[in-house]
C-alpha cells in the first residue's frame, strides 16, 4: 500500500453527505478505532458523547436511547446473520436452474402493489401504466403477476411473511418464476412498501420500485418511455458519460474521484479484459472529473440542456445534499448532486452549487437513459436512521416519511428508463481496502451488463445484491469472532467491512427492473428519441411537485383519507354569515354520521344443505370466515383454529367479498356526500 492509500484509512474517516445548512460533513469525521468501536457496540462514554446531538447531554439520556446494553448488540449481531444466498452454489445465477433471466418468458415479470392502497387509487394508476402493463404480459405471458388487494404488501410485513400467505407458497433461495417472478416492481412510497422489505426481496431477485404518489400523468408518461424504448420506436447511440467530483479539501470526494470514477472509465475504455464480461458494442466514453468540469452548469447540459451531449448513461459521483428533519425544502432536494462548484468543507453552500429535480428543464426529453448516482440520499431517504443502529443510539425520524428522491422521479418523468441510486448514507470507504486494493468489482459487473443491454434488475443482481449477501455474511462473522478473539480483523479491516455492506444493501432501482438500454449502431447525431404523447386520459397533476406527507407503515388505510365531498370552511363562509353556522353544524353531524355509520361485517359460512339456509341459518350453515373493517380500514379477521375447515378456494371468495364490500361502502359514502353537497349549494 502507498503512503496515500495508507494514509485513506489510518487518518480520520470522512463520510459522505453534506448538510446543506452548515456545509459541514452530516457525520462528523472520525477515528477507524472509534468507528470499530461504535460497530461493535461497545462505544465509550467519549465516543456517545461526540454523537449525540449537542443540545441533549450524554448524561441526559437513558441506556435506551444510546443502547450500550449487550441485549441490543446481540440483537444487531441476530440482525447481521444474512446468508451468502447459497453463492457457493448458485454463484451468480439469480434465478433456479433453467431459467435465463435475462428473458422475461422464462423469468417473468411481476408487481406489487399495497394491500392498503385505496382500490380507486390503485386502479388509476393501473390505467396510467397499461401500455407498460400489456407490454410485461405480453413478454413473460403465464409468468406475468400482479400482487394487489389481498395478496398486496401489508403493513409491517416481512418478506418471509409475504411469502408463506401467497398461493402458491414462495420459497426461499435462487428465484422460481412460477411461484413470483425474478422481475419485479413495487408501485407505492416507502411508507407503503418500505425499503427494508425491498432490500429482503432483491437479495434474489431484480427489484424496481415507482411512486409518483398521485401524479398519474407521470405514471403514463413513465409506461409510455419503457414502451417507446422496447419496441423500436427508440435508438441511441452507445455513449456514457462519467461525471466525477472532487471538490477542494474535502477527502470523500477526491476518494470517489480517484478510486470509483477514474477506474470505472479506464475499464469500460477496454472492451475485452480477461476474467472480465466482454463488451458486444464499441462505446463512446466521456469523462468529467475535477477542476472546472464536473461543475452544475456542465451537468444541467448533459441532461437534457443540449440534446447533443445526453448520454445513453449516466455514472455520478458526488455529495448528497443532507436536509434536517424540520427544513421544508427536506423532499424536493434531499439527495441533490452537489458539484464542483462548491468550495469545499467549511464553506458555505449556496443553492447553485448543487444540481436537484427541479433544476431539469420542462423540455429535457431524456427518453431511453438511464443513471446511476453515488450519492447520500441520491435515490431515496428513509423515514429513521438507519445509521443509528450501528451507532448504538435511538433510532430518531430523519425524515417525515420515507420518500423518493425528487431528482429521480423528476428524471423518469421525462423518458430515463431507470435510476440506480443509493437509499440512506453512500460510504466512501466501500470500493477500495485498507490493504490498498480496489473493491469496485460490483460497479464494473452493473455497469459492463448494462452496457451489454442487460435488464438494470439483472445487472445489478450478481454486482450490488451478491455483494451485500457476501459482506453481510463476512461482517457477522467477524462480529461474532471478534467477541472471542479480539485481534480477528483490525480496525480498519472492519471500518472496511462495515460500510462495503452498508454501501451494497443501500443500492436500490428507481424504475421498471427489467428495463434495458435501447443502445444500436448508431451515431448521436442519428439518436431517435421521439416525444412522449400520453393518450390515455390521466389527472393533470405536476410531476415536480415533491411527495406529500404519506402514512407511517402502521396508519390506518388509505380509505381513510377518501374525500367524501363535504364543503370546507371557505365554502361555507361563501354561503353567508346567516347560514354557516348551521351548515356547519350540519356538515359536522354529516361526517360524524358518516364515520360511524358503516363497520363492514363479512360472514362466510358453509352448508351442507343449501335448502334449510333461508328459514335457519344459525343453525343450517356453519360460520368459516369473520371479517371486520372499520372505516378507517382498520381490520380484525376471525378464521378456524384447524387449518382443514378453511380451504385456499373459500379463503379466496371470503377476500373476495371483503374487497367488493369495501368498494361498494366507498361509492355509498360518496352518493351520501354528493347529496349533502347538492343540500348545501340550494342553501347558498
Amino acid at each position: 500500500m502507498s503512503s496515500q492509500e495508507e494514509s485513506i484509512f489510518t487518518g480520520d474517516l470522512v463520510f459522505n453527505g453534506i448538510n446543506a445548512l452548515t456545509g459541514e460533513y452530516a457525520l462528523p469525521p472520525m477515528s477507524g478505532e472509534r468507528l470499530a468501536r461504535l460497530i461493535r457496540g461497545k462505544p465509550t462514554a467519549e465516543d456517545m458523547e461526540e454523537i449525540v446531538n449537542k443540545e441533549q447531554p450524554l448524561e441526559d439520556l437513558t441506556e435506551d436511547q444510546i443502547g450500550l446494553d449487550q441485549e441490543q448488540a446481540e440483537i444487531y449481531l441476530a440482525e447481521l446473520q444474512f446468508k451468502r444466498a447459497q453463492k457457493d452454489v448458485l454463484g451468480d445465477q439469480p434465478a433456479k436452474e433453467g431459467v435465463d433471466a435475462a428473458c422475461l418468458d422464462q423469468a417473468g415479470w411481476a408487481v406489487v402493489f399495497p394491500a392498503k392502497m385505496d382500490r380507486s387509487r390503485r386502479e388509476a394508476i393501473k390505467d396510467a401504466l397499461k401500455p407498460l402493463l400489456d407490454l410485461r404480459k405480453e413478454q413473460a405471458g403465464e409468468l406475468f403477476r400482479m400482487f394487489e388487494g389481498g395478496s398486496g404488501y401489508r403493513p409491517m410485513e416481512r418478506k418471509d411473511q409475504f411469502f408463506e400467505r401467497q398461493t402458491p407458497e414462495i420459497r426461499r433461495g435462487a428465484a422460481d418464476p412460477e411461484q413470483m417472478p425474478f422481475y419485479v416492481l413495487l408501485v407505492g412510497s416507502p411508507e407503503e412498501i418500505p425499503y427494508d422489505f425491498q432490500y429482503q426481496l432483491d437479495v434474489m431477485r431484480g427489484v424496481g420500485r415507482l411512486d409518483f404518489g398521485e401524479d398519474m400523468d407521470a405514471y403514463a408518461r413513465y409506461a409510455q418511455s419503457v414502451v417507446l424504448s422496447e419496441t423500436g420506436k427508440v435508438e441511441l447511440p452507445r455513449r456514457a458519460t462519467f461525471f466525477g467530483v472532487a471538490n477542494p479539501g474535502d477527502k470523500a470526494t477526491q476518494l470517489s474521484a480517484q478510486y470509483l470514477v477514474k477506474p470505472l472509465y479506464d475499464n469500460l475504455q477496454q472492451p475485452d479484459i480477461p476474467g472480465e464480461i466482454k463488451l458486444k458494442g464499441d462505446w463512446q466514453l466521456e469523462s468529467f472529473v475535477g477542476g472546472g468540469q464536473a461543475t452544475r452548469g456542465q451537468l444541467q447540459q448533459i441532461l437534457g440542456g443540449d440534446p447533443a451531449r445526453t448520454p445513453t448513461l449516466l455514472f455520478s459521483a458526488s455529495h448528497g445534499m443532507e436536509f434536517p428533519l424540520a427544513d421544508s425544502r427536506q423532499l424536493a432536494l434531499q439527495g441533490a448532486l452537489l458539484c464542483q462548484d462548491w468550495d469545499g468543507p467549511g464553506t458555505g453552500v449556496k443553492r447553485d452549487h448543487y444540481f436537484a429535480g427541479e433544476d431539469l428543464a420542462g423540455d429535457a426529453n431524456l427518453l431511453g437513459m438511464m443513471a446511476a448516482f453515488f450519492a447520500c440520499y441520491g435515490a431515496g431517504t428513509p423515514r429513521l436512521d438507519q445509521f443509528a443502529k450501528q451507532a448504538f443510539k435511538a433510532r430518531a425520524p430523519i425524515a417525515p416519511q420515507g420518500f423518493i428522491a425528487a431528482l429521480p422521479r423528476r428524471l423518469l418523468t421525462q423518458g430515463a428508463l431507470a435510476v440506480l441510486g443509493h437509499v440512506e448514507r453512500a460510504w466512501g470507504y466501500s470500493f477500495i481496502s485498507p490493504g490498498g486494493h480496489l473493491e469496485n468489482q460490483a460497479f464494473i459487473t452493473a455497469l459492463r451488463k448494462l452496457l451489454n443491454g442487460d435488464p438494470v434488475g439483472l445487472a445489478t443482481d450478481p454486482s450490488f445484491n451478491m455483494r451485500y449477501a457476501d459482506m453481510s455474511s463476512d461482517l457477522s462473522k467477524a462480529l461474532e469472532e471478534l467477541e472471542y478473539t479480539p485481534g480477528y480483523v483490525t480496525d480498519y479491516e472492519l471500518a472496511y467491512m462495515w460500510t462495503a455492506n452498508n454501501d451494497a444493501r443501500g443500492y436500490v432501482i428507481v424504475g421498471d427492473p427489467a428495463a434495458r438500454l435501447p443502445v444500436a449502431d448508431v451515431s448521436p447525431d442519428q439518436a431517435e428519441r421521439p416525444t412522449i404523447e400520453i393518450t390515455t386520459p390521466v389527472r393533470p397533476t405536476s410531476a415536480t411537485e415533491p411527495p406529500t406527507a404519506g402514512p407511517e407503515v402502521a396508519a390506518p388505510a388509505p380509505e381513510a383519507t377518501l374525500d367524501y365531498g363535504l364543503p370546507g370552511a371557505d365554502a361555507l363562509q361563501r354561503a353567508g354569515e346567516r347560514l354557516a353556522g348551521a351548515l356547519q353544524r350540519f356538515a359536522d353531524r354529516m361526517g360524524e354520521a358518516l364515520d360511524k355509520a358503516i363497520d363492514l361485517e363479512i360472514k362466510t359460512y358453509v352448508a351442507a344443505d343449501m335448502e334449510q339456509v333461508p328459514d335457519n341459518l344459525a343453525k343450517a350453515a356453519q360460520l368459516r370466515a369473520y371479517s371486520r373493517v372499520d372505516l378507517v380500514g382498520n381490520t380484525q379477521v376471525v378464521i378456524p383454529g384447524k387449518e382443514s375447515q378453511l380451504s385456499e378456494q373459500l379463503w379466496k371468495i371470503h377476500c373476495d367479498s371483503v374487497e367488493q364490500a369495501k368498494g361498494n361502502r366507498n361509492e355509498m359514502l360518496k352518493m351520501a356526500a354528493s347529496a349533502a353537497s347538492s343540500l348545501l349549494e340550494i342553501l347558498k
